[in-house]
């Protein structure tokens, strides 16, 4: 139960930080008060920091399409949400098309497995959230501290690389190769 409060909270932040408000249970919309109308005389109580705090009504009806999408999408069945998503399969689907575990796939993109830091996979302490874990009926721990979790990291680099000095190659000296097309690690295209 407290979880879906959770969740329920995180998705309207969400929805709210994306500048979609939910529809009231009477079924209307809420809208921010409007701006100051000078043929109308009357005064917002809202404070106003900006001029732009308020969309206008093609922002409005955008984000409120949006968000509306996103409700739908995620209430709806997997041939709705592949519709809204213009899957060209058919029928179409919101399913990853991705199948396996893409370990040759993360490879040919030069994502190596890393060594976790041990903190990081202590979801009690580091994470913060043992009572989610306990509530799943999940161990908080690693493995290495009685608990059932393994954790692993991979990063897009080699840490194992060597420079022509024997000595570990930087993040930023990497480059790779991918289609014919030369790649910096973590950064943008460099052809």
């Amino acid at each position: 139960m407290r979880l879906s409060i959770v969740i329920s909270t995180f998705t309207l932040t969400l929805l709210a930080a994306a500048g979609v408000v939910p529809t009231h249970a009477s079924g209307t919309t809420i809208r921010p008060l409007p701006q100051n109308d000078a043929t109308s005389n009357t005064t917002t109580l809202s404070p106003r920091f900006w001029d732009d705090d308020y969309p206008d009504d093609a922002e409005w009806a955008t984000y409120a399409n949006k968000g509306g999408a996103l409700v739908c999408g995620l209430k709806g069945s997997d041939l709705v949400a592949g519709h809204q998503m213009n899957d060209q399969r058919n029928p179409p689907s919101a399913a990853s098309i991705w199948n396996g575990n893409l370990r040759q796939e993360m490879h040919d993109w030069y994502w190596r497995d890393t060594n976790p830091s041990a903190h990081g996979c202590e979801f009690d302490t580091f994470w913060h959230f043992p009572n989610t874990m306990r509530s799943l009926g999940l161990s908080a721990k690693p493995r290495e501290a009685g608990g059932d979790n393994v954790c692993y990291k991979t990063g897009h680099w080699d840490p194992n690389r060597q420079g022509p000095d024997g000595n570990r190659l930087p993040i930023i000296l990497q480059w790779y190769d991918h289609g014919g097309k030369q790649y910096q690690v973590g950064l943008k295209l460099h052809v």
